[in-house]
């Protein structure tokens, strides 16, 4: 399986979110793991499990940032 870049991106409420498409064959899911600054609280939010091809999105809280991600 290959995959292209991240791609992050913003909300209309603000929220960060991002997605990642992979080609070839088997099953993924973006994890990213968000920061929230104004409460010092660390967690990692999951996309949707897809099969590729296809593209898997996670999204973080409201007033939270993308700090890493993995895909699993």
């Amino acid at each position: 399986m290959t995959c292209g870049g991240l791609k992050e991106m913003v909300g209309s409420g603000g929220h960060h979110g991002a997605s990642i498409t992979c080609l070839g064959s088997g099953s993924f899911t973006l994890a990213i793991d968000c920061y929230k600054g104004s409460t010092n609280y660390w967690y990692r939010h999951y996309g949707n499990r897809v099969s590729a091809p296809g593209k898997s999105t996670a999204w973080c809280d409201l007033g939270a940032t993308i700090q890493a991600y993995a895909i699993i």
